[in-house]
């Protein structure tokens, strides 16, 4: 095995190691009954895609009720939401737990008119771009060793 083989998985394991620890919070999260409230961040991220709350709610399998209550701070915003959001708009999870910034993926909705099966396919398809981003960031680094 060559060391660029070697230095290759170690990466992996790296990333592999991420997931499993991403995973396991979530797990946690779930378990302690925790729940994130992240009322502005959410507002945000729905006025930015400039969806309503009927959108977003079908697309996160929940009555247009509940969007407002988060909105309102009534209701939390639950992990698994805020992991499809992120999903929808192209940012890692860590967004609704830290105030860097993150560079979203550009997307632009050129309609009003899209359904819960466009956004899950839109979601889709970022979360296989942010895929396509880490590997090109992991390849620089082993470029770079």
């Amino acid at each position: 095995m060559t060391s660029l083989h070697i230095i290759i998985l170690r990466r992996l394991g790296k990333i592999l190691n991420n997931k499993s620890e991403d995973r396991k919070n979530k797990k946690e999260a779930k378990s302690k009954g925790m729940i994130i409230n992240m009322k502005e961040k959410f507002i945000n991220l729905r006025k930015g895609l400039k969806l309503n709350q009927k959108q977003i709610a079908e697309y996160l399998d929940v009555d247009q009720s509940y969007i407002s209550k988060i909105e309102n701070g009534e209701r939390p915003l639950t992990y698994e939401m805020a992991e499809k959001l992120c999903n929808l708009i192209g940012y890692d999870i860590s967004y609704f737990f830290n105030n860097n910034e993150q560079e979203s993926l550009n997307i632009s909705f050129r309609t009003n008119q899209l359904n819960s099966d466009d956004l899950r396919a839109l979601a889709r398809v970022n979360e296989i771009a942010l895929k396509l981003k880490e590997m090109k960031k992991l390849y620089k680094e082993i470029g770079n060793e």
